[in-house]
């Protein structure tokens, strides 16, 4: 009856007494479940047997990769660090695959490696970062070069070497370029790249000099030099000094002067048909009878001529090469 007579107000009163009552009690078993929880991962890392120094490492390449626990493991008794296994493993490009790797000290490529540490049923393992931050090196022949007016230009003839310490030998790029008909200074840039991005670059100064224009006399076997003001020879010509008739001077710059040529430089079109080119006539006429006379050679019993190789047109110079032409008899 007691019940009965409450008002309604009574057991609004009372069911929210309640719900007060349950939510307190649900909130406390929350905290206490985790409380619980953290007490027991603090109990379990106080069990363990290792712990490790540092969960991630970076290494450059070329360094050599430990995989000696001590180097990686800390407040652990010498029973457990002897007993502990170690396994290495690379992550692959694909990024979801490992495959293990035997072996001891190594340099390991660029990539992510894994170190897996375990005792009984206690594993742990340390990231390895292998990078290359190491730039390519570019060596040139030399830093600074001088070019004769109009004279053909090779930038790739300045090159020694590209290595990088990953990809080995590397291609490169040259930046800029050079006018050999236009006097100034020009700066030539090589770059290369490695497949890891790092970018070097090294710089070639280029000087182009003003023209000069050396002849060389057959006759006199005495270079003159042309004043490329009137385009006449003037043997007091100085580049240096205009026309001002002071007798011209050997300067630091270097002469295009008509040279004949050796018998390493003709080109092979150049040579007589036996692809053979001789420095003096006396022994392409030696080598030619040799050839006529001899059963064996595809050229016996030709006849034949010997020429001078000229190297600029019309204009024979001294120790100019000879050729031997043979001529087929009918």
């Amino acid at each position: 009856m007691g019940i009965k007579s409450l008002s309604k107000m009574g057991w609004i009163k009372v069911v929210g007494i309640s719900s007060v009552i349950m939510v307190s009690i649900a909130g406390g078993m929350n905290i206490y479940f985790e409380n619980n929880k953290v007490n027991k991962e603090d109990k379990a890392e106080s069990k363990a047997s290792f712990s490790l120094i540092s969960k991630e490492v970076e290494m450059e390449y070329g360094e050599l990769v430990s995989v000696d626990p001590q180097d990686y493991v800390k407040e652990c008794t010498n029973e457990v660090m002897n007993m502990l296994e170690v396994d290495l493993y690379k992550v692959m490009e694909n990024g979801t695959s490992i495959e293990k790797i035997d072996g001891n000290k190594k340099m390991l490529d660029v990539g992510i490696y894994y170190l897996v540490f375990t005792h009984n049923e206690e594993k742990k393992e340390v990231k390895i970062n292998v990078v290359d931050t190491q730039a390519p090196v570019i060596t040139l022949k030399k830093e600074e070069v001088e070019l004769q007016y109009g004279k053909k230009w090779n930038p790739h003839m300045y090159v020694d070497s590209v290595k990088d310490c990953v990809d080995g030998d590397l291609d490169y790029v040259v930046e800029g370029e050079v006018n050999s008909n236009k006097a100034g200074i020009y700066e030539i840039n090589y770059k290369a790249v490695d497949k890891n991005g790092c970018v070097s670059k090294e710089a070639l100064k280029v000087v182009v000099h003003d023209k000069e224009v050396v002849r060389y006399d057959n006759v006199s076997h005495k270079e003159e030099y042309i004043n490329p003001e009137d385009g006449k020879v003037d043997p007091d010509y100085d580049k240096n000094a205009g026309s001002s008739g002071t007798k011209k001077e050997e300067s630091a710059n270097e002469k295009e002067v008509l040279k004949p040529w050796t018998v390493d430089e003709v080109p092979t079109e150049r040579k007589g048909d036996g692809d053979m080119a001789f420095k003096t006539k006396e022994e392409a006429l030696q080598w030619a009878s040799n050839q006529i006379g001899d059963e064996n050679s595809q050229w016996y019993g030709c006849k034949f001529m010997v020429s001078q190789i000229q190297k600029y047109g019309q204009q024979r110079l001294p120790n100019d090469p000879w050729a031997v032409t043979f001529i087929l008899v009918n």
